[in-house]
């Protein structure tokens, strides 16, 4: 996989010694990318916290101080228990019961344009009783450079219902609890993912019923290989009900998106677009494509609250063991009021309206 711009942790792992709380912290995913957004370099990735004790523990305070190349602080950030409102609070894990995980989805996700992420370092504080422990772990993540040249996956005009932001869906998939074990995955595969849904040009999504899929301007809308590869998965025979076939997602989680269609561009990178209209797929596994090819159209298979397009970039197809990865579409224009900016490059973010230029 061409992933010239992948770092794996510098320091993926930590044990507190015997002497202290016997807690073992992971990163997930071991490679930290950082995406380059319009809001500011992010960091996508969760922490593994793993009690081996006996006692319950509880996570107080979160620290990260950033380093720059030449090891000199560049800032340093905090969430604690201090206050009427604690900050921590915004963690929703933070007790773990002897033998248990928890997974802490990063509190510092988003940084300035100019801030230098050359290393970051973590302090977790723990108290289990009346005892106040830390556990340590250090990163040094790195931009990803997609090899994948990409175009957005519907003509439009779209609104980017959900990205994967801090607060989207996609960004909060907890792999780390019962469900997650029961499905068998590992990772998040939706990682970096964006539900599409066409717009008319005021910005209406639907016209009247939204129980019905024929109401939303986009059902039946005609989806576009992001770019060129060779189709390796598909399914398009799920019906457009919106419903979630929790057999078929235990079998194989990719269920989850009901009908699918997923694109290897032949360099370590996949295209999975979701949730495409039953019957409707234009092209066989096994065929090349080229970008702006129509190869599906929209629909509302599997888990799907309204007929829209699920699009993420990922590291293989299937499910298990599989990550999501950053993607920059290529020559679109973002639709402000009244405004056209036009990307050269770029990631658009939740609530954004755009199209192909």
């Amino acid at each position: 996989m061409h992933l010239i711009g992948s770092a794996v942790s510098m320091f993926c792992s930590l044990m507190v010694s015997a002497d202290t709380v016997p807690v073992k912290i992971n990163i997930a995913p071991s490679e930290v990318f950082i995406e380059r957004t319009a809001a500011g370099p992010e960091l996508n990735f969760d922490f593994l916290v793993r009690n081996n004790g006996a006692d319950t523990i509880r996570v107080e305070a979160i620290t990260v101080a950033v380093y720059d190349r030449h090891q000199r602080l560049v800032l340093r950030r905090f969430i604690d228990d201090n206050g009427s409102s604690p900050s921590i609070e915004t963690v929703p894990r933070r007790r773990i019961g002897p033998g248990a995980t928890i997974l802490n989805f990063n509190p510092f996700h988003t940084f300035t344009a100019n801030t230098e992420l050359h290393e970051l370092r973590y302090a977790f504080r723990l108290r289990s009783g009346s005892r106040v422990d830390s556990a340590n772990i250090t990163i040094r993540p790195r931009a990803f450079e997609q090899t994948t040249r990409l175009r957005l996956p519907l003509r439009g005009p779209v609104i980017v219902y959900d990205a994967h932001d801090y607060n989207a869906h996609h960004r909060r998939l907890n792999f780390a609890d019962a469900m997650g074990q029961k499905l068998g995955i590992s990772s998040n595969f939706m990682r970096y993912a964006y539900d599409f849904i066409p717009v008319d040009s005021l910005g209406n999504t639907n016209k009247s019923d939204v129980a019905r899929n024929e109401s939303w301007l986009g059902f039946g809308a005609a989806v576009l290989a992001p770019g060129a590869g060779r189709v390796v998965q598909l399914n398009d025979v799920a019906a457009d009900d919106r419903q979630i076939d929790m057999a078929a997602i235990i079998k194989e989680p990719i269920a989850l998106y009901g009908n699918y269609l997923v694109i290897d561009h032949l360099n370590g990178e996949f295209s999975l677009l979701g949730h495409i209209k039953q019957g409707s797929a234009r092209v066989h596994v096994g065929q090349m494509v080229k970008a702006g090819d129509h190869i599906a159209d929209v629909g509302a298979a599997g888990s799907s609250l309204m007929p829209h397009l699920h699009y993420e970039l990922r590291s293989a197809k299937g499910t298990r063991g599989v990550e999501g990865l950053p993607s920059y579409f290529e020559d679109y224009t973002r639709l402000a009021g009244s405004r056209r900016i036009s990307v050269r490059r770029g990631t658009p973010l939740s609530g954004d309206i755009v199209r192909v230029k």
